[in-house]
């Protein structure tokens, strides 16, 4: 198996082997053993798996030893048997009572239910809706996420994330145990907004509100290339409000003061944001070419409007999680800016390269972990499909013509969707290369669709289709 010039260098610095070690070995005349390049190789798809699934921020740390499991979140360790930790989502339902304290959950579930907590109510349907949907004999089983598993889960996710890559600031925990629905629902936000920059490889900084000498927003992010440093304000709307207008929300980020670049992000919290687009972009187009003194002195700054309306139906599963981008006083970043030719698009993209990079992990990371290293789940929790797995660089028995079985090294691979087949290329033992086909299951399409460059095992560019408007 010898390593092309434009393959990833097997010493896993990232570089193409051309730009890496290539010399090195030339001089020496040592070839790098193919069960080296296949051990690097599949590092590589298991880092490039971790990536797509939890970002760039710090990866999950977790490690099995003597039937129990440990996790790290920033520099504490949490511990429990395998068996009630064994995805990513049980963890998280311990999580978030350990961060709130078992006191004050205890509190909460004395009150009547109209006057608990909205976590506590999220808690509750949840635990009535894993109930309804346990099946008897099954260790893990999976069912669509209601609202309130969705909020529940993505609220202690984000403070884990936040625990892992910041800090988790008590002033934040006590504003999210506030009864006022305000004062709860910002700082919900805020948790997410953080989120979304850390998995976007931002480095974060939490603003110090003590200080009265200057103006705070959440957080500055400094990009992870360009190394800009961006000041980030995150306003959200209280659900069931008959209108959709954010100017007041935009109007309070905005009056506040920085000489960094501004980010604000917006939830509007409506039970559907797609309707809604075309109102509250002419209404941002407004604000930005108003005469009123107050929006003709009013600051650049990147938009980005939510919608999280969960709220709307805790106990079902059309809730909606959407939004867009607008840049506001700033050229070519809106929604249906005209180019006038492809150069054009490219330099305005690569201008605004910090806000495209996180609107892609936006797109990307835009589900919360099932695993703890990575796994592709499919896999993970299923011993038969695990087991009969395709891997390339694994040897297979495979049917010769005259219906014997001869060894194959698999080469290269993909899935036929249509047809429910795989189709692998495989080095035989005489020397010849064939191609072998056999079927795979849905699970396995469905993993296939969301890991294509890595689901065997090594990776491998997936090519991707061109849309011609």
């Amino acid at each position: 198996m010898k390593v092309g010039r434009n393959d990833p260098c097997p010493c896993g610095s990232g570089k193409k082997y051309k730009k890496c070690c290539i010399d090195k070995h030339l001089s020496t005349g040592s070839a790098i053993p193919p069960e080296v390049k296949l051990y690097f190789e599949r590092m590589q798809a298991v880092q490039a798996q971790i990536e797509k699934q939890q970002g760039l921020g710090r990866p999950i740390i977790s490690y099995v030893h003597n039937g129990y499991r440990f996790v790290a979140s920033g520099s504490k360790i949490h511990w429990d048997k395998v068996e009630k930790w064994q995805t990513f989502h049980d963890f998280l339902l311990y999580y978030i009572p350990h961060v709130f304290g078992k006191q004050w959950g205890k509190e909460e579930l004395k009150k009547n239910s109209d006057q608990q907590h909205p976590i506590i109510q999220w808690h509750l349907k949840l635990a009535s809706y894993r109930r309804e949907q346990r099946v008897e004999g099954l260790e893990i089983q999976s069912a669509p996420m209601i609202g309130a598993a969705f909020a529940l889960l993505n609220l202690s996710y984000n403070l884990f994330l936040l625990e892992h890559n910041v800090e988790v600031q008590e002033r934040l925990i006590k504003r999210l145990k506030s009864s006022e629905k305000g004062t709860f629902q910002g700082a919900l936000y805020e948790t997410y907004v953080a989120a979304v920059f850390i998995r976007a490889g931002f480095k974060i900084k939490m603003e110090d509100e003590d200080d009265p000498s200057v103006s705070h927003g959440e957080f500055t992010a400094t990009a992870p290339q360009s190394f800009t440093q961006y000041w980030v304000e995150a306003k959200a709307r209280l659900p069931f409000k008959e209108h959709v207008g954010i100017g007041k929300q935009l109007g309070k980020a905005l009056e506040k003061k920085t000489t960094d670049k501004r980010v604000v992000f917006i939830d509007v919290n409506i039970p559907k944001l797609m309707s809604k687009i075309e109102t509250i972009d002419q209404e941002l187009r407004d604000k930005e070419l108003s005469q009123d003194s107050v929006w003709k002195s009013a600051p650049s700054a990147y938009i980005f409007v939510t919608n999280h309306s969960f709220s709307y139906d805790l106990e079902g599963i059309q809730y909606e999680r959407m939004g867009f981008a607008y840049g506001f006083k700033i050229d070519y970043f809106k929604g249906n800016t005209a180019y006038t030719s492809l150069h054009d698009a490219r330099i305005a993209r690569d201008k605004h390269m910090d806000m495209v990079k996180l609107i892609k992990s936006m797109r990307e990371q835009n589900e919360i972990p099932v695993t703890f290293d990575g796994d592709i789940p499919e896999f993970a929790f299923n011993k038969e499909l695990q087991e009969k797995r395709m891997l390339i660089g694994n040897k297979y028995l495979l049917p010769d013509k005259d219906g014997k079985e001869v060894v194959g090294i698999l080469e290269s691979a993909t899935i036929s969707e249509p047809e429910k087949l795989a189709y692998g290329s495989y080095l035989l033992e005489n020397g010849n290369r064939a191609i072998f086909t056999c079927p795979v299951t849905d699970d396995e399409i469905a993993a296939y669709k969301k890991y294509p460059d890595t689901f065997f095992g090594v990776p491998r560019s997936h090519p991707k289709t061109v849309r011609l408007k």
